[in-house]
């Protein structure tokens, strides 16, 4: 819905004067003559129904009804724009000739039948009965600038009824024209928007238009079907982007024809469009391009075609406009310090210039690394970089040093643009402007995917019927894994029904819900999957805290039974050992009620080690309480900018003392001072008073000590 001029100019290098006319022109069917023969269909012999009556346009689809002669259900099916038939759902309507007409009104499809209108989603659903004042809806057509319905016999009049059934107009019926079938068009360039479809007395068919205003009728054509009578007519703009065409039903044998009615030019202008230049002289044009009104997604192609006197004759320019939907040119990412699994749903500008694209980030010294789904990488420290380029399907990991807002600037990309996959994994975008609940977003692929995660290690496997993602979210990146080539993945907004052709079993689906003892582990840039089930009872709900060399690598919270855990790995980015390393034997253990449990598992899937990008699924048995130990377990985040949680474990109950001092030793602040039962424990360190710096963490009680070294960054 936005307008553009390009300023362009045009030289005469030759010796006389030059005399130009412009003229714009389409490319292929479209740039046709009114009336022309887009397309043709024997719905008669496709469907085995020789009753075909209604017609009507939505979503892409041609919906037509038949009646079957009384001898099987009534019908609507359902064609694409080639004419093939994609599908059919009942009518609820039972009579000999079935619904005698059909249109659409921007929501539903509604068939008529004498004074009965019946409703229906475009998928088949019976949702709304309209009687109306109407004498006769035999004949039927929506009316979208009145928003009411236009209605007819044969040889009636014309009567208009709103939405809810009431007659608010009546027009009479022309002389000597019998009404088959009724179309609007609200762009008739004459302001003749009622079209009405009659048998011709020169030839088959005759169409005529009335102006609703003073009831005036005209002659729009007479055609030639090669034999047969009318039934039913729509007019859309939407068979394709560039026409209005007239759809109608021709019967014996029952026909789908679609004419073409007029071509959409309005998009590009030119000015001037005839004159003169001079030998050696310049003349300057304006190419107005304007995307009001035009389909959302689409190339929009023509070609202006300067006819002339001079050599050749003719010249053609080509021009496209691409329209898109943006609320800005930009999209803000907010990062947070550590890694971050982001992506962006446009192409950004200069999108081969990495260095020049994370500059922001570099100059305020942000960014530690940048990789993406294929381990390539950017190192500003060290000016290396073999990322080709920011390209919308993908998604990118970044490590920041600290918090951070980041935007990049580009050309939107829509939300049902198809993202191709290959087999294995890869890190893709999110595309949609709006959450979208993962099973559903990615309902289309479901039969290829083997699994799906997120940054934070929360994941989604349609093997097993679960997924703690939650929804996926606009700005963050995932890695997927398919088990074929060729893959194409476009997100779907809602699931579709269990008989439908995308039928599936709805996963165990829930969000990821943060332990409430055990720390939750830093993201580190790598993880394996860990599902948990703890079926039957006793065991249902606790904490579950996942081990290797005794260090906590994964928690998660353990929910009717089941948990999903990502069990983090060891970033190599780092100097000290953070995470699980390949093939380190992982431990599993349970808190609940302040009781640390560790416990024997049977493993279903997988392996008992850690496995970068692993999945294992393991069947808890039976339990055995051990001693918490004493000590501070975690401090996360680690380095932090602003709040900490600090977890602690206490073998006996007794007085505690948790402090934080400076590198110094001097006392900063007192966390805890009190008398405290058995068990772990969290508390918090507000860091937002302190300057940036490395700090310890003291803890004491009963005679024992321990302490951790932890760094606040701002």
């Amino acid at each position: 819905d936005e307008e553009l001029t390009i300023d362009f100019n045009v030289h005469n290098g030759g010796n006389g004067t030059l005399t130009y006319r412009v003229e714009r022109r389409l490319l292929g069917d479209a740039n046709v003559e009114p009336w022309v023969l887009r397309g043709e269909s024997n719905i008669e012999e496709i469907v085995g129904d020789n009753m075909i009556n209604g017609i009507a346009f939505a979503y892409g689809h041609i919906y037509v009804s038949g009646g079957n002669s009384g001898d099987n259900p009534n019908m609507i099916y359902i064609f694409n724009t080639d004419g093939e038939r994609i599908g059919e759902f009942e009518q609820v309507h039972e009579s000999r000739y079935g619904m005698r007409d059909l249109t659409y009104d921007g929501t539903l499809i509604w068939g008529s039948d004498e004074n009965v209108l019946y409703g229906y989603t475009t998928d088949g659903e019976h949702v709304a009965s309209l009687n109306g004042e109407a004498q006769s809806y035999r004949s039927l057509t929506w009316d979208p600038v009145n928003e009411w319905f236009w209605s007819a016999d044969i040889t009636s009049d014309i009567y208009a009824t709103d939405i809810n059934g009431n007659l608010v107009q009546t027009v009479g019926r022309p002389d000597d024209i019998r009404i088959y079938g009724l179309g609007f068009w609200q762009d008739d360039p004459d302001g003749y928007s009622l079209y009405v479809f009659d048998r011709g007395t020169e030839t088959d068919i005759a169409v005529y238009k009335m102006n609703l205003d003073n009831g005036e009728t005209i002659l729009a054509a007479e055609i030639d079907v090669g034999g047969g009578r009318p039934a039913g007519i729509h007019i859309t703009q939407r068979f394709d982007i560039y026409s209005w065409v007239l759809m109608g039903i021709v019967q014996t044998p029952d026909r789908m024809m679609v004419w073409h009615l007029a071509s959409n030019l309005d998009w590009f202008q030119i000015d001037p469009e005839a004159g003169e230049i001079e030998a050696g002289g310049d003349q300057e044009f304006a190419l107005d391009l304007n995307s009001t009104g035009l389909w959302e997604g689409n190339a929009y192609n023509g070609e202006l075609v300067f006819i002339h006197d001079g050599e050749g004759g003719e010249t053609h320019i080509p021009v496209t406009l691409r329209v898109v939907f943006v609320e800005d040119w930009g999209r803000t990412l907010r990062l947070s310090i550590g890694w971050n699994t982001v992506s962006v749903n446009l192409r950004p500008y200069d999108n081969d210039d990495i260095r020049g694209l994370m500059a922001p980030l570099v100059e305020e010294n942000l960014l530690i690394m940048m990789k993406n789904g294929a381990g390539q990488f950017y190192i500003p420290e060290y000016d290396y970089n073999n990322i080709p380029g920011w390209f919308a399907p993908q998604g990118y990991q970044l490590k920041m040093r600290e918090d951070a807002v980041f935007r990049l600037e580009g050309i939107s990309v829509l939300r049902d643009e198809p993202i191709e996959l290959h087999e294995g994994w890869q890190l893709i975008s999110y595309f949609p402007r709006s959450p979208i609940e993962a099973t559903i977003a990615l309902s289309g692929i479901e039969e290829n995917l083997i699994i799906t995660k997120d940054g934070q290690g929360n994941f989604y496997i349609p093997d097993w019927d679960f997924s703690n993602m939650g929804d996926m979210d606009e700005g963050q990146g995932y890695f997927i894994n398919v088990d074929a080539a060729d893959v194409v993945l476009v997100y779907r907004q809602e699931r579709p029904d269990e008989e439908g052709a995308f039928a599936g079993k709805i996963p165990h689906s829930s969000v990821y819900e943060e332990p409430g003892q055990l720390a939750v582990h830093a993201v580190t840039g790598s993880n394996m999957s860990l599902l948990v089930l703890a079926n039957p009872p006793p065991i249902r709900g606790g904490d579950i805290g996942v081990y290797a060399d005794g260090q906590l690598v994964g928690c998660g919270v353990l929910q009717d039974g089941v948990c999903g855990i990502s069990v983090w790995g060891d970033d190599p980015s780092t100097d000290e050992i953070d995470g699980a390393l390949e093939g380190q034997l992982l431990e599993i253990r349970l808190l609940n009620n302040g009781q640390l449990s560790t416990h024997e598992y049977t493993v279903i899937a997988g392996e008992t080690v850690y496995v970068t990008d692993g999945f294992t699924v393991v069947q808890l048995s039976v339990s055995s309480v051990i001693p918490v130990d004493f000590g501070i377990i975690s401090a996360y985040p680690n380095p932090f900018n602003s709040v900490m949680k600090i977890r602690y474990g206490l073998v006996d109950a007794g007085d505690v003392s948790l402090n934080v001092f400076d590198v110094t030793g001097r006392l900063v602040t007192e966390l805890v001072s009190s008398r405290m039962e058995a068990g772990i424990h969290t508390e918090v360190f507000d860091g937002a008073v302190f300057p940036s710096g490395v700090y310890l963490l003291g803890l004491k009680s009963g005679g024992e000590i321990s302490r951790m070294k932890v760094a606040l960054i701002k």
